[in-house]
């Protein structure tokens, strides 16, 4: 008859190959999620994205289709551009993708609140979220949103980013892009908007179905705030100069 102590040591190293099997499962995974993503964004060089992984998510729970129209940045209102910059993310001309400052704000203010409540994106990391990744709140979708976003920011100009966002960007169920929101809110194509009607679309973007619905006040207080920025925002010439893909 076996020892007891030598019975439990094989549980013990069964228990460990078990746990290793299936951190090498996670590892490998990701690896592959993350190598497909980073060929995705070298896709976005030269072609505009049908769909993203948003969209996806939000086929599956609506169970029907998404209102969703491609826009080119020119045809753009220079206004919506303003209202989502100053809203969203104010240094976008001086990162790569990353805000080390912006994060480590957020991760003071979620320790002192002890659960996320200020996720510290930048546009671009908010970009590969909706094209590539989920809503889950996680250490490894933060992380790959880290690697996605930089390696964006060193294949596509700050222009092109800036055009992807604004089209794949969710403005309410099954909203998604500043043509698609425009419609919807104003009965106008997203070209004709004006600062009113662009700080708002700027206004509801973290939460759209909440700030349209209950958090309508907040999403006032937040639309006038935009207004007060907008006044300071002047866009570079890689943006008004902008040619979209042909």
């Amino acid at each position: 008859m076996a020892p007891a102590h030598s019975s439990q040591k094989s549980w013990f190293h069964r228990i460990l190959a078990i746990l290793g099997l299936v951190l090498l499962a996670i590892l490998t995974t990701e690896i592959f999620y993350v190598g497909s993503a980073l060929m995705g964004n070298s896709f976005l060089q030269h072609t505009n994205p049908k769909t993203t992984a948003f969209m996806s998510l939000e086929r599956l729970q609506r169970w029907r289709g998404n209102d969703y129209q491609w826009v080119a940045l020119p045809n753009i209102s220079k206004a919506l551009i303003r209202a989502v910059l100053v809203a969203e993310d104010d240094a976008f001309f001086e990162h790569e993708g990353i805000d080390v400052d912006e994060m480590k704000k957020s991760w003071r203010v979620n320790l002192k609140r002890k659960k996320i409540v200020r996720g510290g994106s930048t546009l671009t990391m908010q970009l590969v979220k909706n094209l590539y990744l989920s809503p889950a709140k996680n250490p490894f979708r933060k992380l790959n949103e880290i690697i996605l976003a930089y390696d964006l920011e060193h294949k596509l100009t700050k222009a092109r980013i800036l055009e992807l966002y604004l089209n794949v960007a969710q403005w309410g169920e099954g909203i998604f892009g500043a043509e698609a929101a425009s419609r919807h809110y104003f009965k106008k194509s997203a070209a004709d908007l004006t600062r009113g009607e662009a700080a708002y679309l700027a206004a509801i973007l973290p939460n759209p179905v909440y700030l349209t619905g209950k958090g309508s006040k907040r999403a006032q207080w937040r639309k006038n705030m935009i207004l007060r920025r907008m006044k300071r925002r002047t866009l570079p010439r890689e943006i008004t100069s902008y040619r979209p893909l042909p």
